[in-house]
């Protein structure tokens, strides 16, 4: 089997285990009270659809025109893409079930509403959003265009950038100091080890 072929089909499979994992990890869904709700999320939303929209569409002819010729190069990028497809679905499943039922697509806050900051959000604020651009690239690297990831990574980052806003509107207004003190210690989306380590030395 060829490694483009591989990776395509390695990648779909970890798409296909995406969405019964994500209601799995959601739990049961109760009537939570919705206090406060920041529809602008819904934009940003659609502008992080529009990403993926385009790593599918502008697909490459063969798949994976990022492989060079050599058979070693060919089989380590595919089994790259992968190992990050399946690692961003779990990741994003870890933070979709941290958060339990105060997940949500929109930015909101429900009534009892915590300040969760065990599992994947001791790493980063906004561990999903990272989740899902992992999941963006692999599909990238297994099915797009150099031209084509750059801009679906483009997009989705523009997206959310606005959606963290929103959401963190929210969430400083809820919070305080509070989500204050763990913004400073913990970064939104890009993992940095060394901010913790400042933190913990303090």
């Amino acid at each position: 089997m060829m490694p483009n072929v591989v990776a395509t089909r390695g990648v779909l499979t970890a798409w296909v285990l995406f969405v019964p994992l994500m209601f799995w990890a959601r739990g049961r869904v109760g009537k939570e009270t919705t206090n406060t709700r920041e529809l602008t999320s819904l934009f940003a939303i659609a502008l992080q659809s529009v990403g993926f929209a385009i790593v599918w569409w502008w697909h490459g002819r063969p798949p994976i025109p990022l492989m060079p010729a050599s058979d070693l190069a060919q089989w380590t990028i595919a089994l790259a893409a992968i190992v990050l497809a399946f690692a961003s679905v779990l990741f994003a499943v870890a933070g979709i079930r941290t958060l339990g039922k105060q997940w949500s697509l929109v930015a909101r806050v429900v009534e009892g509403h915590l300040l969760v900051r065990s599992g994947p959000f001791c790493v980063v604020r906004h561990p999903i959003y990272l989740a899902m651009m992992g999941l963006l690239v692999a599909t990238g690297i297994a099915f797009g265009t150099p031209l084509g990831i750059g801009l679906a990574v483009g997009v989705y980052l523009c997206g959310t950038w606005l959606r963290v806003r929103s959401e963190e509107r929210l969430l400083l207004a809820k919070f305080g100091d509070s989500y204050a003190h763990y913004a400073q210690e913990v970064p939104a989306i890009l993992p940095a080890p060394w901010r913790h380590r400042a933190s913990v030395n303090r």
